[in-house]
C-alpha cells in the first residue's frame, strides 16, 4: 500500500521530467547529474517508472547548488504548472462540473504519483477560506525541501489557474520553510502574504470560487 510508512518512498518520473526538461534547457549536466545521485537515466522515458525518492531529492539539491539555482523548484513549478505531476491533469480538470470536485480529482490521482505524500483541500469552519495544501514526502529537515516546497505550491497555483485564468493569485502562501525567498518569487506575488515555518505547503482560495466551473469545462 502507498500509506505504508514502512515502504521506500517513490516518485514517478512524471515527476522528475519536467526539473530534467528545464536543467537540460539551461545546459546543466543532467545525465551526469542522474548518474551521481544513482538514477537510470533511461528512467526519463517512461513517466510511469517510478524511482526512489531519496535519490530524486539527492538530484534536485545537487543540481540546484551546482548550477547556482536556489530557486530550481520554484522555476520547474512556475514553467510547467498543473502538468508538473502529470501532463493528464488538465484534461481531469475540464471534465470536472465543478473546481471543487477538479481539485478533489487531481488530489487523488498526485497521491498516487508520489507516495507518502498528501495534497487535498481543507476548509475550516467559519472561515472564507478553503486551504488548498501539499504535504510532501519529505520533511521540513529535509534539504530538498527548498526545493520541493516551492515546487509543490507553484503546481497547485497552476492547478487552479488552469481553472480560473493565469492571471489568478492566492491571497495567502504558506510554505515549510523559514528561508526569505528570492526576489525572483517575492516578484511574483506582489500583494500576496506569505507564511513560514507552516506545517506544510498550501494556498489559500476563497471558498466561494470553488462552487464554479473550470475555464474549458467540457
Amino acid at each position: 500500500s502507498l500509506k505504508n510508512t514502512g515502504s521506500i518512498p517513490m516518485h514517478r518520473v512524471a515527476v522528475l521530467r519536467p526539473f530534467a526538461n528545464l536543467l537540460a534547457e539551461i545546459g546543466a549536466p543532467v545525465e551526469r547529474g542522474f548518474r551521481q545521485a544513482g538514477l537510470p537515466v533511461d528512467s526519463l522515458n517512461d513517466i510511469n517508472n517510478y524511482i526512489p525518492s531519496h535519490r530524486f531529492w539527492s538530484f534536485l539539491v545537487d543540481m540546484a547548488h551546482r548550477e547556482g539555482m536556489p530557486s530550481l523548484g520554484f522555476h520547474v513549478g512556475q514553467r510547467y504548472g498543473a502538468k508538473c505531476a502529470d501532463p493528464k491533469i488538465t484534461e481531469l480538470l475540464r471534465r470536472a462540473p465543478t473546481i471543487y470536485q477538479g481539485l478533489s480529482k487531481v488530489s487523488k490521482f498526485i497521491k498516487r504519483t508520489v507516495t507518502h505524500c498528501q495534497v487535498g483541500l481543507v476548509s475550516p469552519a467559519q472561515n472564507q477560506f478553503t486551504y488548498f495544501y501539499h504535504r510532501p514526502s519529505c520533511d521540513a529537515q529535509n534539504l530538498a525541501i527548498h526545493q520541493i516546497g516551492w515546487f509543490g505550491v507553484m503546481t497547485l497555483i497552476g492547478i487552479v489557474r488552469e481553472c480560473v485564468g493565469p492571471h489568478w493569485q492566492p491571497g495567502e502562501i504558506g510554505v515549510m520553510t523559514d528561508y526569505t525567498p528570492s526576489r525572483d518569487i517575492r516578484d511574483q506575488f506582489p500583494g500576496t502574504r506569505i507564511r513560514w515555518l507552516q506545517p506544510f505547503s498550501y494556498i489559500a482560495l476563497e471558498s466561494a470560487l470553488l462552487n464554479r466551473r473550470p475555464l474549458g469545462y467540457t
